[in-house]
């Protein structure tokens, strides 16, 4: 397993380069890898950590990866699917990153976030356009919905958790296309 997962990007993995993603996936078909639960960028973060942390074949990395929670290959798979769908309307640069009010370039990686408190399981977040407030904004899609949510910074304070602004349910991959275009851009969503 060392020597498969040491092939892989995993700072690609993060951004959902979906050729990478297809590496990671067959990677752990190869090794008959199913994992319970868990997201690809938290597997993608905890490995990319242990490979610059200067861990090598044999030793114990520190905290050891859990197994019970690294990823889930249909997770993976809807993942791609989603990157893919929004990649084809412009998207692709923004997934994986949130807007910041406090960035020169307005996106920030998803990774170097503060803290996940108050976000529910979604699978991919897309940088919007603007932030309604001070802090970060981010367009969180689950299986079945999609969240506009920010998480303020008042006077180099960070909020004590993620506030949802507006959710909508969708039942297509087009819909939720739509929905992330509507919410990126601060628009109102259809009933």
């Amino acid at each position: 397993m060392l020597v498969a997962s040491q092939g892989l990007n995993y700072q690609k993995i993060l951004t959902h380069d979906s050729e990478e993603i297809a590496k990671l996936r067959d990677s752990l078909l190869g090794l008959n890898i199913r994992w319970d639960s868990g997201s690809l960028g938290d597997y993608a973060s905890k490995q990319e950590a242990r490979q610059y942390s200067g861990n090598t074949a044999g030793e114990q990395p520190s905290g050891g990866v859990d197994t019970r929670s690294a990823l889930d290959l249909d997770t993976v798979e809807r993942q791609g699917q989603i990157i893919e769908s929004l990649s084809d309307e412009g998207f692709s640069d923004r997934s994986g990153n949130v807007y910041s009010s406090f960035v020169k370039s307005r996106s920030l990686s998803f990774k170097q976030v503060p803290h996940r408190i108050g976000l529910p399981d979604f699978d991919v977040v897309v940088a919007p356009d603007f932030a309604p407030n001070p802090g970060l904004h981010g367009i969180f899609i689950g299986s079945g919905e999609v969240m506009s949510m920010t998480l303020s910074i008042i006077d180099g304070k960070t909020g004590e958790q993620w506030q949802i602004e507006k959710q909508k349910k969708y039942s297509s991959e087009e819909q939720m296309v739509d929905f992330v275009t509507l919410m990126s851009a601060g628009f109102e969503l259809p009933e």
